[in-house]
């Protein structure tokens, strides 16, 4: 390829897998969280938990940053059961963000678990519940990559 041509990428439908989650419950709340095998820790947001657990949550014991390196502002942590239908996750460390995220079950949380994203399910110790697709879409774009 000549330094003069400028090859046109063109990113795909299906370049970007789906956003799988799961309907739980946290201290009898519902809570749809983002199934996140990238995630070492499970997260939700200050507005999700009670006054009288916020009082109460322990400092992080480790910094928690986003992907991209960034900060997330951690509130503090709380341990508590995670119930997703008929499978119970016990005391689970979850981590409260003042930020504006969406709920995340982590690697510690996942732990034991099976994802099976073929069949939309989840299983554990001969128990089966339901994983969903998220409507949420991904916004593709052209890049054209110039030559150096």
């Amino acid at each position: 390829m000549s330094n003069q041509e400028t090859p046109n990428c063109n990113t795909v439908d299906s370049g970007a897998g789906p956003k799988y989650y799961v309907k739980a419950s946290i201290l009898g709340e519902s809570v749809r969280m983002l199934l996140d095998t990238g995630s070492q820790v499970t997260i939700v947001t200050e507005s999700q938990c009670s006054p009288e657990i916020l009082a109460q949550l322990a400092p992080a014991p480790v910094s928690v940053t986003a992907y991209n390196g960034s900060a997330i502002d951690i509130k503090g942590v709380f341990k508590t059961d995670i119930i997703i239908d008929d499978i119970t996750i016990k005391e689970t460390p979850i981590y409260v963000t003042g930020n504006n995220f969406k709920p995340i079950l982590g690697t510690p949380a996942l732990e034991g678990i099976v994802l099976d994203f073929t069949e939309r399910k989840i299983r554990s110790k001969g128990k089966c519940c339901p994983v969903y697709l998220s409507s949420e879409c991904l916004d593709t774009q052209n890049y054209n990559l110039k030559a150096l």
